[in-house]
């Protein structure tokens, strides 16, 4: 049994107090001396908690709270292979990507997995940067946005051998496995019910297609649809925006400029579509009996505003949710074994009265 007293806990201080001065990190051994235990105790409490009791257990963790310690993941990870971390990179962080972000920590979380998110702004080589850097950090897994990538990132991963579950999207031809749905097959399902509608000068207003196959496949799937029932969708009837509010109104401007004919403008994105309808109410133009708006992507603010926006449903918090398992799965089996290597989880057309 042994018994401590002030002036002991301050002569332990006292090192790591110099160290924090100087920049230097705290150890373990530090750790070890303020709660009066072996160094093996220490790391036994941190890596196995099971195998030392609940007493040691409460005296090593208090004393990492004391000392500021944090254990050293990679260096964990040297010895187990594995740093239990997964990176997911997006375009932006917006509710739309929140959700599905939310559906891949709550199933990462629940197996003891952490995750790290990196922002490109539909830059390929921001991708690419945050990509090597989270790889020089001995991520486990990547889940990307999409399926266009940079011939570096796709290198560097197969080299690597890296699971990675791609999102949002599909293609035949996944880097390794993908979840989504299909942006183009959605793009036309819209463009064909405004048709139906008895709509025939449709105006297209979508977001910038360069390093963005999502926003790509949108305006292909309405242009194929377009010239299918043989109406006009050239260059003129289409504009390309921000997707941010500001910019769908300044993009329904564009458009009704143009054409001042119009009787319909398919957004690919809730913002910008819900930016039009305000520009067109701003103007004294009635929606939908002049000009029939629909959206994309079922934002919250999409059933919440007058006229209610018609708008496509794809499934946000599944595709993460999804993805994870996906991935968990591969981690799991240690080999590149598959139950699917792309799974169709489909969208759905909500009308509503803006059309």
């Amino acid at each position: 049994m042994s018994i401590s007293n002030g002036d002991d806990a301050e002569k332990a201080e006292g090192p790591i107090r110099q160290r924090r001065r100087a920049g230097e990190q705290v150890r373990m051994t530090d750790v070890a001396a303020r709660a009066g235990v072996s160094v093996m105790s220490v790391s036994r409490a941190i890596r196995d908690p099971e195998r030392v009791s609940p007493k040691i257990r409460a005296r090593v963790e208090k004393a990492m709270r004391e000392t500021g310690y944090v254990p050293n993941a990679l260096a964990s990870s040297l010895a187990s292979q594995r740093t239990r971390i997964v990176a997911a990179i997006v375009p932006f962080i917006n509710a739309s990507f929140g959700d599905t972000i939310r559906g891949i920590t709550d199933v990462l979380h629940p197996s003891g997995y952490e995750l790290l998110i990196g922002e490109t702004g539909h830059s390929m080589q921001v991708e690419e940067r945050l990509t090597n850097a989270f790889l020089s950090h001995r991520v486990d897994g990547l889940l990307l946005t999409g399926h266009s990538h940079t011939q570096g990132v796709r290198e560097r991963l197969r080299n690597l051998k890296v699971p990675v579950v791609e999102t949002w999207n599909l293609t035949d031809e996944p880097m390794d496995q993908i979840v989504g749905f299909s942006n183009y097959e959605a793009a036309r399902a819209m463009t064909r019910y405004l048709i139906g509608q008895g709509r025939r000068h449709i105006g297209y207003l979508g977001g910038i297609t360069k390093d963005n196959d999502r926003a790509t496949d949108r305006e292909r799937g309405y242009i194929d649809e377009m010239t299918v029932a043989d109406l006009p969708c050239d260059r003129s009837l289409r504009s390309y925006r921000k997707l941010e509010f500001r910019h769908g109104g300044e993009g329904c401007e564009e458009l009704l400029e143009r054409h001042p004919d119009i009787d319909a403008i398919f957004a690919a994105s809730d913002m910008l579509a819900v930016g039009a309808l305000f520009r067109c109410i701003k103007r004294g133009i009635a929606v939908p009996d002049d000009i029939a708006i629909a959206g994309f992507d079922d934002s919250d603010i999409s059933s919440a505003i007058h006229p209610a926006l018609t708008t496509v449903r794809v499934p946000r918090y599944e595709m993460g949710s999804r993805a994870a398992q996906m991935l968990l799965q591969r981690l799991d089996t240690d080999e590149e074994t598959y139950g699917q290597k792309v799974v169709d989880l489909g969208f759905e057309i909500l009308i509503r009265d803006s059309t």
